[in-house]
């Protein structure tokens, strides 16, 4: 049974809402995981079984690509006035994020039944953490 009275549209706008939350604000983690897993509950009951995770793994494949580049783009912008523990720093972001990316193009490719890339050895989960982006449990 459907929890929300909301159009796909809505729950889907929703969705995207609740997955920047649950990433960006650790202290309401659990929260926002809650309502993401009820939305995608209310998605499955609309479109089958499955694609409301479908729907939230493309939507942290694009949240994950757009802070990748913008954080290439500010490197490359302003490299020459970055000291060299910046240019590191902003170098392990993008890798941290591009195993967060994998990971999203991982769970996307076993739905559609598709060959998984097993490197995952980029970056300890834990480094996006520390730039304040927290994915623990967006992917469960």
């Amino acid at each position: 049974m459907r929890k929300y009275n909301l159009t796909m549209a809505q729950l889907i706008d929703r969705l995207a809402i609740v997955t920047l939350k649950s990433i960006k604000i650790a202290e309401n983690k659990e929260e926002y995981e809650k309502e993401a897993h009820e939305i995608m509950n209310d998605l499955d009951e609309l479109l089958g079984e499955g694609k409301g995770q479908f729907i939230r793994v493309i939507q942290i494949n694009a949240i994950v690509n757009e802070q990748m580049w913008s954080n290439e783009s500010f490197v490359r912008k302003g490299e020459s006035k970055m000291t060299d523990t910046e240019v590191a720093n902003a170098l392990r972001l993008t890798h941290a994020m591009n195993r967060v990316r994998n990971q999203a193009m991982n769970v996307i490719s076993n739905i559609v039944g598709e060959r998984k890339d097993l490197k995952l050895d980029y970056m300890d989960a834990e480094t996006t953490k520390k730039f304040g982006y927290d994915f623990g449990k967006v992917f469960e």
